[in-house]
């Protein structure tokens, strides 16, 4: 039903267009400059906007309803008239501040060619992560951060916790970040593909954001309090029919990954069990270690100690697939919970317009870390399977799955 995606994929390097189209575009730039400058010598309102310009994204020009040609113009309001004005006498050329305007012209029309190049990243990157500190999307950052620093040559990337709302506050808060690439997402299924079929989000994950690559997948483990009296899926289903109503069972929040697989399993099975909400995937998980609720859909990373230590026990696993990082656990599917299969993933994204340089460089950098023998030994301690895709497959991935997800969510009437 949703299907795995960790096939790795090469991103493409260098940049985008060739030499000499920029030469010839910033030639006529330049060409352009220096008549408006001969017509007009207002240099303070010229010094005015450049300040401005240099600070707007190509982005931010689209959202403004600007072009280029109104900027350049809009130095000196007074040439926008075919009228001659106070500055038209002024024949002399401030050398100075037409390779300024010069420069800013050529960041209008190929700011990914600048900002991506030795300049970047020009201070520290800002990775944010939308659930608390210790659950797998956290885990995977944190290594992600790690190799992406070396790999960048020492480059200081910071990792931010934002929980709430299932992952959704943090994914729009990434999705309005300026696309400088140095505000980046490790986010995760549920607000980018579920949470769409779910709920009305004030952003869109497909179009106000960038995908980057995969990083990760991981299947999602059924699991119980030691003190509910099941040993397998079928014994739990039983259970919830003889007491409907009685069993509770945690998530990461309504939208998650965590919590639609619960609905899914209801849904499925014909049971009634009781939403219980958390921060995050990792608190979800203590909430049954504690007693708090019977059962949790818990990432494998959350549960694996857990499960070790006697904590909790497995009932099954939701990939249609054994992991084998629990080989013994049967699926869903295997223990007759028909047509049921879904598996959890971490991706890179950054805010839509993010130079494609930058993208590039930064999926370039996740096939490598997939292919590590070191990260994926650290990430297989966790229960999770290093992953990486093109950004090009990885947006038609999340454009199929996001439609299987709104298919599923009429199917079975969560909405």
């Amino acid at each position: 039903m949703i299907n795995r995606y960790s096939a790795t994929m090469p991103a493409r390097n260098g940049l985008t267009g060739s030499s000499l189209g920029l030469f010839l575009r910033v030639l006529a730039t330049a060409n352009r400059i220096r008549s408006w400058l001969e017509t007009c010598r207002d240099y303070r309102r010229a010094a005015a906007s450049y300040d401005e310009l240099r600070r707007l994204s190509e982005a931010e020009l689209r959202r403004r309803g600007l072009s280029r040609d109104t900027l350049a113009r809009d130095i000196c309001s007074a040439c926008a008239s075919p009228a001659s004005h106070p500055h038209a006498d002024r024949r002399s050329c401030n050398t100075q501040l037409l390779l300024r305007l010069l420069i800013v012209s050529c960041a209008l029309a190929y700011p990914s060619q600048l900002v991506a190049g030795d300049d970047w990243p020009s201070r520290p990157i800002k990775l944010v992560v939308p659930f608390p500190a210790g659950g797998n999307t956290d885990a995977v950052a944190r290594l992600t951060a790690e190799f992406m620093q070396k790999a960048i040559g020492g480059a200081s990337i910071v990792v931010e916790n934002h929980a709430g709302a299932g992952g959704i506050v943090a994914t729009e808060m990434v999705a309005k970040a300026a696309p400088d690439g140095h505000t980046l997402c490790m986010c995760s299924i549920g607000p980018i593909t579920i949470a769409p079929a779910t709920q009305k989000l004030r952003f869109d994950p497909l179009n106000d954001l960038a995908p980057i690559s995969l990083v990760s997948t991981n299947p999602l483990m059924l699991v119980v309090h030691p003190s509910v009296k099941a040993n397998s899926a079928q014994d739990l289903v039983a259970l919830a029919r003889a007491e409907p109503g009685r069993l509770n069972y945690s998530s990461a929040g309504i939208g998650a990954l965590t919590f639609f697989s619960a609905e899914l399993f209801k849904a499925k099975a014909g049971i009634q069990i009781t939403h219980v909400a958390y921060r995050g995937g990792a608190q979800a998980t203590m909430a049954v270690v504690a007693g708090d609720v019977q059962l949790t859909f818990a990432n494998m990373a959350d549960a694996l100690a857990q499960i070790e230590g006697g904590k909790v026990r497995a009932l099954g696993v939701t990939t249609a697939q054994r992991s084998p990082a629990a080989p013994d656990v049967p699926t869903l599917a295997e223990q007759g919970i028909g047509g049921y299969a879904t598996e959890s993933w971490n991706a890179l994204f950054a805010p839509r317009g993010t130079p494609r340089p930058v993208i590039d460089r930064l999926a370039g950098i996740v096939a490598k870390m997939a292919l590590d023998p070191s990260i994926q030994k650290r990430m297989h301690g966790f229960g999770s399977v290093p992953a990486s895709s093109s950004p090009e497959a990885f947006a038609g991935m999340l454009r199929k799955e996001t439609t299987q997800w709104a298919s599923l969510v009429k199917e079975i009437g969560l909405k």
